[in-house]
């Protein structure tokens, strides 16, 4: 079946028309701004892409969040409290359904992100979480094959962490200060040391300490939701420095706690780096897919 990806992030969006990770057309970059000139230009893109004779049967959104995911409620499609001027409270729907008669599938975009890199980097597991680290951390947790969901999503990456005590950064996250995401996201590093994650050496001190704390949100998974493989990724989350300071604070944290994670090789396979491309988009097209089906 022939569907629609689209991938709305707080930066930008992607959005494309095709089958799966390997058949689809180049996505389009558009730019995430106000709400509406936003979405008018998703639909636009996707009319586009119909003028081509690039036809699609359902569509799937893969959407920053928070988000109201649950159908039953009027708030669902709608942006929650995000920091996002102007989108909190934006209904991302509205736009796609009165321009198409056609099933819609959605989803966060870490969500659809770890649905992507199940077939990749989390292949044959059906228990997994992936962890984006960037603008923002966000986490993905998939269960038997299926995204967690209960009154929201899950949010980890602003669970509180024990800080250094020779850390006294105060935290950029507008909602909880010095949290996982108000830590170690771009903005965090950039607002410690003003300078992006690109600028640094491959031994700066930073690396080390934003180990520390993706690791302790790690093991924060693995004692809650015992995942078989944890996939990090994300501008800043996928660079060998992080991951190899994850990796080793990891160990130390969990202490030989869980048999699952006594040896570092066990470590070495949970935080797998991410491997796909565009991997909350193909997780959108994967949505889609199953919203076509089942319509």
């Amino acid at each position: 079946m022939r569907v629609a990806g689209i991938e709305l992030g707080g930066t930008k969006v992607l959005v494309t028309v095709g089958t799966d990770a390997d058949h689809h057309a180049p996505p389009i970059r558009l730019t995430t701004s106000a709400p509406e000139s936003t979405l008018q230009a998703i639909v636009a893109a996707l009319e586009g892409f119909r003028h081509q004779g690039q036809t699609f049967e359902a569509i799937g959104v893969a959407s920053f969040g928070p988000i109201h995911l649950d159908p039953r409620t009027e708030a669902y499609g709608r942006i929650g409290n995000t920091s996002k001027p102007g989108w909190a409270g934006a209904d991302i729907l509205a736009p796609l359904r009165h321009a198409f008669d056609l099933p819609i599938a959605l989803e966060t975009d870490v969500n659809a992100a770890a649905l992507g890199e199940g077939a990749f980097a989390a292949a044959a597991c059906s228990d997994y979480a992936y962890i984006t680290v960037g603008t923002g951390v966000g986490v993905g947790v998939v269960s038997r094959g299926r995204p967690i969901h209960g009154v929201g999503h899950p949010e980890a990456g602003h669970l509180l962490v024990r800080q250094r005590r020779d850390d006294h950064f105060a935290g950029v996250c507008f909602a909880h200060g010095a949290c996982v995401e108000g830590l170690i996201s771009g903005p965090a590093l950039e607002a410690r040391l003003g300078a992006p994650a690109s600028n640094l050496g491959r031994d700066h001190a930073y690396w080390d300490l934003s180990g520390d704390y993706l690791a302790q949100l790690c093991m924060a998974l693995v004692l809650t939701t015992a995942p078989e493989r944890i996939v990090l990724g994300g501008g800043v989350g996928a660079r060998t420095e992080i991951l190899d300071a994850t990796r080793r604070h990891l160990g130390r944290h969990l202490n030989g706690y869980i048999d699952r994670y006594q040896t570092q090789a066990d470590i070495d396979a949970l935080l797998a780096p991410a491997t796909l491309e565009h991997s909350g988009l193909i997780g959108a097209l994967g949505l889609a897919q199953t919203a076509g089906a089942r319509a």
